[in-house]
């Protein structure tokens, strides 16, 4: 006795993309295995009070052990004397605002992160840069960014510029 029929379609899982979605490719790799294959930055400014969106597209070519969360700063060249840091900008989550975990990733399949990274209302008018790295959940480690000679070349990625200026 026949019940019915059903189709299986094929769909990307939560949070996955192809390389075609990445607007600004790169290839940085952070630690051993996870690679920032690139990001998608709508806008280049910003206001104070305001919120810089960002997409990181990230990948692992192996399965995680480790939690890891991100990193996004908006550096400034002036001193934040409330923060006592040059962060005019800043926010911290596990990926996909904590529903993908690194520990979740499949190895090879492109995963999609994003941010809105709040401007501090003080912030001067100027250029920043907008840096990103992934640090440890649990020791708070940051995650080396390696070299293709695999030495490490800091524990941030500068993603570009960013101007602020006020709005209208």
């Amino acid at each position: 006795m026949e019940v019915g029929r059903f189709t299986l379609v094929a769909h990307n899982p939560r949070g996955t993309a192809t390389s075609a979605d990445i607007a600004s490719p790169l290839d940085a790799r952070l630690g051993p295995s996870i690679r920032l294959l690139g990001y998608t930055l709508p806008r280049a400014t910003v206001a104070p009070n305001g919120a810089i969106e960002l997409t990181l597209y990230w990948q692992t070519a192996e399965a995680l052990t480790a939690r890891y969360k991100v990193f996004t700063q908006l550096i400034g060249q002036d001193y934040n004397a409330a923060t006592g840091n040059f962060i005019w900008g800043q926010k911290d989550n596990e990926p996909d605002q904590g529903m993908t975990p690194t520990t979740t990733w499949t190895p090879g399949v492109i995963m999609v992160d994003r941010y809105s990274i709040p401007v501090d209302p003080d912030a001067p008018p100027g250029v920043y840069t907008l840096q990103v790295g992934l640090y440890g959940l649990v020791d708070g480690a940051r995650l080396p960014v390696l070299g293709s000679n695999d030495k490490p070349q800091g524990d941030a990625v500068m993603l570009g510029q960013i101007e602020v200026r006020p709005g209208p």
